[in-house]
């Protein structure tokens, strides 16, 4: 009974995937054949399989929704076993190449024995953490790799945060950028900016955190993020945050609104230059008190006197 539950859950998300791809125009599925819901269950199944319990680097880094579409759109294609298995092999390769996918029944080739100085990297799951910036009870970590996860459960992202009213520009583009530089080392540890536009009942409308553009560099660099302002916003939110362990220094925070002349008007926010401070707190912004220190510091190698800086405790 579990099986027979566990194959009708996998083609039910199988299905669900179709349906994705056919509303939003990728590929035109009028009523998926047995053969392609076969295939797309098998994907799913493999999908779970890496994305959770593979865990190589690059697996870590791998931009998985990205990496959802394309497999779907591949394994469609395949018109019998032979070719859902090189459509699959081809696939994983990249970030998992001795991976072995077979038929039913049929034995896998015997991988070499682990040499001692060989690294030992495993899957921790303390339920599954999907979340990318929210404070969750759900803990995922790769064992012999550098992450900021806490023995009591604390977040593994060190933040400051500022919210403004959108009113007044509802519709408009939006650009924020600001002054960043890094001292991280490991794999998933960097600095990131944000940029969220919160609508109505709690519904998200332009986001993007920088997940695939870490910040790594020991220099100042600017950068910047630029997005819609949705016509029912409601709250803009923005900021800085260090991922996992390392120290981040921010500063120059700027939030711009597209003209209809196309020129670029400067938003006014609280403290965008980290000079305010009391008690060494950065005022106005609000910021992460677990697991990571968040300091207004002197800074004489950028814009004003001080920055803030975000370290992993």
């Amino acid at each position: 009974m579990k099986s027979v539950y566990i194959r009708n859950l996998i083609l039910l998300v199988a299905t669900i995937l179709l349906t994705t791809l056919n509303i939003a125009g990728v590929r035109p599925v009028a009523a998926a054949t047995e053969q392609e819901l076969e295939n797309v269950a098998a994907f799913t199944r493999l999908y779970g399989y890496l994305r959770f319990f593979h865990p190589s680097d690059a697996g870590a880094e791998l931009d998985w929704n990205a990496f959802a579409v394309e497999g779907v759109q591949r394994v469609l294609e395949a018109e019998n076993e032979a070719q859902l298995q090189a459509a699959l092999t081809g696939l994983i390769e990249p970030f998992a190449p001795l991976v072995q996918i077979h038929p039913a029944g049929a034995l896998p080739t015997p991988l070499p024995a682990p040499d001692d100085s060989d690294e030992v990297v495993a899957w921790q799951h303390l339920g599954v953490e999907l979340s990318e910036g929210g404070h969750v009870v759900y803990r995922s970590i790769r064992t012999g790799r550098s992450y900021a996860v806490t023995e009591s459960g604390g977040p593994s992202f060190g933040t400051v945060t500022q919210c403004v009213d959108p009113h007044q520009w509802q519709g408009m583009e939006v650009r924020y950028s600001a002054n960043m530089r890094a001292e991280v080392s490991g794999p998933g540890n960097g600095g990131q900016l944000w940029l969220r536009v919160d609508r109505p009942n709690k519904a998200m409308g332009f986001f993007d955190n920088m997940r695939n553009r870490q910040v790594h560099s020991d220099q100042w660099q600017r950068y910047e993020i630029v997005g819609k302002i949705a016509d029912d916003a409601t709250n803009i939110c923005l900021g800085g945050f260090l991922k996992g362990l390392g120290r981040i220094w921010l500063d120059d925070v700027k939030l711009e609104i597209r003209q209809p002349d196309g020129d670029w008007q400067v938003v006014p926010m609280e403290n965008p230059g980290f000079e305010e401070h009391e008690t060494r707190k950065p005022s106005d912004w609000h910021f992460t008190q677990q697991a990571y220190e968040v300091r207004s510091v002197p800074n004489s190698d950028n814009e004003g006197l001080r920055c803030v800086s975000i370290a992993s405790t």
